[in-house]
């Protein structure tokens, strides 16, 4: 069984090993393997054969690739055959990082994305820049880690984090499509989201609450926008000068349980508190000054609700609590917007003892799917004009949602050429990756 993530660098690196235990450690007791690297070995033990367990049981195998890895002749004969072997017939999934600047171009290594900018190596960055380069690489390693993890007893899965992956091997121009994340990352990177907005009667509708001073519950489908619209209150906010905050509940960070009590502090004082315990809050609250009003959103509660660590109702519950007080002692306000799934029930997560919490959010926008107008003005925003290109997206779209529309028209961007458009291969890849956009 592949249980284990596998490090593999050179002895001469071995300060980039404690760097990596280190950056690592606070992500251990939410990911589903064990890290392993040659220190574990005790003494009396056959170190080669220890070695080539671990690799057997490797699920993820980071490399720290620098001059003296690929220097090293051991690694070279012993340890990076077996690896490259398991990742092109076991689903083995290689992660490596660039320590050092080398000439990994002319080795197999090269075949693999670096989990960081080549040209910009860990070595190269100091500070908060280096810290801020280890905590992404961090979240990316557990990400693949829990990957395809298959259902669970509570027992099994208390200490695992809930990630939505696809075992599936979907790629669009040789890079793989894991999950909906991954999809919205490359629509986000090729077009200027901002600028492909059309929600915003939605978006009027809802500043319009949080000045009123309403909590909101956003509900849409899968792709239907809700992120996008957290993203422009928050610009509308930071235009008025009001505090605001965001948590996706669907990565690794957000699902940590300090991370909501660390933001509701950060919005309502201007301070960073760092870590803080939910019985923390309110002292810590009666000891600094606080703003009038603040607005924290909290997005994709549904897939936090999923996580069998966390109770989401006494989470909620205490959130409300904390609103009431706020409102009462310190005449301060602190609103709520949260993004739910069209077919997430709250019911489901409520005790039935007292007032259920999600009771609190009074202000319910549905998000439906973008009429025929609507659609034309995003696909010509993002720059389809052409009227047989965009009768195909109104056509082919399963749903008339902003992501699969943009979604169409990057593949058509991406498979037209100067002499024609392959329309049979952009419909059959929107229609093997539509099922991630759902998930």
């Amino acid at each position: 069984m592949r249980d284990q993530i596998f490090i593999s660098y050179s002895h001469k690196d071995s300060k980039w090993l404690e760097v990596f235990h280190t950056a690592l450690k606070p992500l251990l007791p939410h990911i589903s393997c064990s890290m392993w690297d040659d220190t574990q070995i005790g003494a009396g033990k056959e170190w080669r054969k220890e070695i080539n367990r671990a690799l057997a049981s490797a699920k993820v195998a980071v490399l720290l690739v620098s001059p003296n890895y690929l220097a090293s002749d051991f690694i070279a004969k012993h340890e990076l055959p077996p690896l490259l072997d398991a990742a092109k017939n076991d689903g083995l999934t290689i992660l490596w990082i660039a320590i050092r600047r080398c000439s990994y171009e002319v080795t197999d290594i090269e075949r693999y994305k670096a989990v960081n900018d080549p040209t910009k190596p860990l070595a190269a960055l100091k500070g908060d820049r280096r810290d801020e380069e280890l905590h992404k690489i961090s979240q990316q390693i557990a990400l693949a880690a829990n990957q395809n993890i298959m259902e669970t007893t509570p027992e099994q899965s208390a200490n695992t984090l809930v990630l939505h992956m696809d075992a599936e091997k979907i790629t669009i121009k040789d890079e793989r499509i894991a999950n909906r994340a991954k999809i919205q990352q490359i629509v986000e990177d090729y077009f200027d989201v901002h600028s492909c907005f059309v929600r915003q009667d939605e978006l009027g509708r809802m500043f319009k609450h949080i000045l009123h001073g309403d909590h909101i519950r956003l509900q849409g489908p899968q792709g239907g926008g809700k992120t996008a619209l957290l993203k422009q209150i928050q610009i509308l906010c930071q235009e008025n000068n009001i505090p605001i905050r965001y948590i996706d509940f669907s990565t690794i960070e957000g699902q940590f349980q300090t991370t909501l009590w660390r933001n509701v502090v950060w919005v309502l004082t201007n301070v960073d508190p760092g870590i803080i315990k939910p019985d923390e809050v309110e002292a810590r609250l009666e000891s600094e000054s606080l703003v009038q009003r603040a607005v924290i959103c909290l997005d994709n509660v549904d897939v936090l609700a999923s996580n069998p660590r966390i109770s989401i109702e006494q989470e909620m519950v205490h959130l409300r609590s904390l609103v009431q007080l706020l409102r009462a002692r310190h005449k301060s306000t602190l609103l709520v917007i949260l993004t739910i799934h069209d077919d997430f029930d709250a019911r489901e997560h409520d005790s039935g003892f007292g007032s259920p919490w999600f009771t609190m959010y009074d202000v319910l926008v549905s998000l439906a799917a973008l009429s025929e107008q609507r659609s034309m003005r995003l696909l010509h925003l993002a720059g389809i004009t052409d009227t047989t290109q965009v009768a195909f997206c109104l056509n082919k779209a399963r749903w008339r949602l902003p992501l699969d529309l943009l979604l169409l028209a990057y593949l058509l961007k991406e498979y037209t050429t100067s002499n024609s458009t392959d329309y049979e291969l952009i419909e059959n890849t929107y229609l093997q990756i539509e099922p991630l956009l759902r998930r």
